[in-house]
């Protein structure tokens, strides 16, 4: 059975590294975040670009 000190142990250090990672993982977040709307905003701007393409077309 494992003991009740090495448990404690154990949660503490997952939580010691969960505060650490604090910073890393809101850098990432924010970085994705970023890049999710440069693609939705080229995204868009291609949207547009071919309708007005098919609008002239017609």
């Amino acid at each position: 059975m494992i003991s009740a000190g090495f448990v404690k142990a154990f949660e503490l250090s997952l939580k010691t590294f969960a505060e650490a990672a604090k910073p890393v993982v809101k850098a990432t977040a924010d970085l994705s975040l970023e890049a999710g709307q440069a693609v939705v905003k080229d995204y868009v701007r291609t949207l547009k670009h071919s309708v007005d393409r098919n609008n002239e077309a017609r």
